[in-house]
């Protein structure tokens, strides 16, 4: 999770504190820039798992629990974000993030609610945000950050997007 403080205006202060919930890239999820030894989020700390939407290289499918579970993460960290005073909560769905790795069919390959065709892919995120919304209530915004293409062949399309 990043937090960020932007002043909008530059005749008077107007600060606004939100959080941006994010999962480590792909190409980060197998690295830990603090120690260099491959301890990133994609890692099941209590496992020693690597994992991803579909199994990739030397990582593993995240299951159905597991991604259950993610979801709750993320809704339990958007509601200790509005408690202690954000603004606002923005997804972020793009840039190879967990919720951009789930829509993309380059790293999507399930064929479970969760993935398959592109309104399955989205499932992922569409359900952090929706148990996010249930616990902050319907006057709390959340934003959502989507990356609309892929660059690699065979990825997100705008088709796909819109």
């Amino acid at each position: 999770m990043f937090f960020r403080h932007y002043d909008f205006t530059p005749s008077r202060s107007a600060e606004i504190f939100f959080g941006a919930l994010v999962h480590q890239t792909i190409e980060d999820i197998h690295r830990n820039l603090l120690d260099g030894k491959g301890n990133g989020l994609g890692e099941n700390k209590i496992t020693g798992d690597r994992v991803g939407p579909s199994a990739y290289g030397n990582r593993r499918a995240f299951t159905v629990r597991e991604i259950e579970a993610a979801v709750d993460k993320f809704a339990k960290a958007t509601l200790i974000c509005k408690d202690i005073g954000f603004d606002f909560i923005d997804f972020n769905g793009a840039h190879g993030y967990l919720m951009n790795q789930f829509f993309s069919p380059v790293y999507n390959q399930r064929n479970d609610k969760y993935g398959g065709d592109a309104r399955r892919r989205m499932q992922f995120a569409l359900d952090c945000v929706t148990e996010s919304r249930k616990l902050v209530g319907e006057d709390y915004p959340l934003l959502f950050r989507m990356g609309v293409c892929d660059t690699k062949p065979g990825g997100i399309t705008l088709e796909d997007s819109v």
